[in-house]
């Protein structure tokens, strides 16, 4: 992927992101470190928010997994699957962490609304 212009391949790059491949697969591909495409991707102002976009939508894919693998478990499979759906949540919060992180409990500046974090809980079927 030599010889393309910086931003063609800013485009690349989070394209890549966005459909969930890691920086280390995306450096491969430009036979580079992680650290050079780190480094690509925040040259800018414009490159760094393209940046953050990608993963915010990556995290969304990851939200899909999730359900999916969710939807699959049994009760052979449900101790994989938990440790399937945890590292996809991990992964997830990670990448867009406003939108799929931990929360803990938030108030309105005035204090007239207040929220409390969802917590589901998967069990396997018996």
């Amino acid at each position: 992927m030599t010889g393309i212009d910086t931003q063609d391949r800013i485009g690349v790059i989070c394209e890549q992101v966005a459909s969930g491949r890691t920086l280390r697969q995306i450096a491969s591909d430009f036979g580079v470190t992680s650290a050079t495409v780190l480094r690509w991707v925040t040259v800018d102002d414009e490159s760094t928010k393209q940046y953050a976009r990608a993963r915010e939508l990556a995290a969304d894919l990851f939200e899909n997994d999730i359900y999916d693998a969710a939807m699959a478990v049994n009760a052979e499979s449900a101790s994989a699957d938990r440790v399937k759906i945890d590292a996809l949540k991990w992964i997830a919060a990670r990448r867009a962490p406003k939108r799929y992180g931990d929360r803990i409990d938030h108030t309105s500046s005035d204090g007239s609304m207040a929220t409390k974090p969802t917590v589901i809980e998967l069990t396997a079927p018996e």
